[in-house]
């Protein structure tokens, strides 16, 4: 009446076996990170990530860097939004 089922091949990985998957959490913790690092590359590639001097930004910044850290990127914060493109 209906179709059968094949058996599984044991030597192709099932891809209904969640054992056999990357754990979503893990893959989408990576590819946050990898946003984040791309996003603070191009801030910085732009000239919009600055240190604050006398608590002013300079004109063109729109995040300001509160923490650099050895062997990593910046941490940013927004301040502001840009005004011009």
């Amino acid at each position: 009446m209906g179709r059968r089922r094949a058996k599984p091949d044991p030597a192709k990985p099932d891809r209904a076996d969640p054992s056999r998957e990357p754990s979503g959490d893990d893959s989408q913790e990576a590819t946050d990170k990898e946003t984040e690092e791309q996003h603070v590359r191009g801030l910085l590639a732009r000239g919009e990530a600055a240190r604050a001097e006398d608590g002013e930004l300079p004109p063109e910044a729109t995040h300001e860097i509160l923490e650099e850290r050895p062997g990593e990127l910046p941490k940013v914060r927004r301040r502001r939004f840009s005004l011009f493109r």
